[in-house]
């Protein structure tokens, strides 16, 4: 009975891992998408929120198993998103 959340978190610990990578190197990320993207600090900022929550809140939802087909396509999203 454990052994689909275990999988559940097998599949999702990319998401998470990049999650909490922005969330501790903050400023590196957003300098990151400011040089690459050419972007001020603004930008780069909410970039770097936005690819948080993203990634964050989703995880969440599917682990927790409320509104799972929302939070596969914030996923999706976040990655399109990232996409150069």
């Amino acid at each position: 009975s454990i052994l689909p959340h275990i999988a559940r978190l097998f599949l999702l610990s990319t998401f998470i891992e990049d999650g909490i990578r922005m969330l501790l190197q903050w400023n590196d990320q957003r300098d990151f998408t400011m040089h690459v993207w050419n972007v001020g600090w603004f930008l780069g900022s909410v970039f770097v929120f936005i690819n948080l929550v993203g990634q964050i809140i989703p995880c969440v939802m599917i682990l927790a198993r409320k509104k799972i087909d929302l939070a596969c396509g914030v996923l999706f999203f976040i990655i399109a998103l990232q996409v150069n």
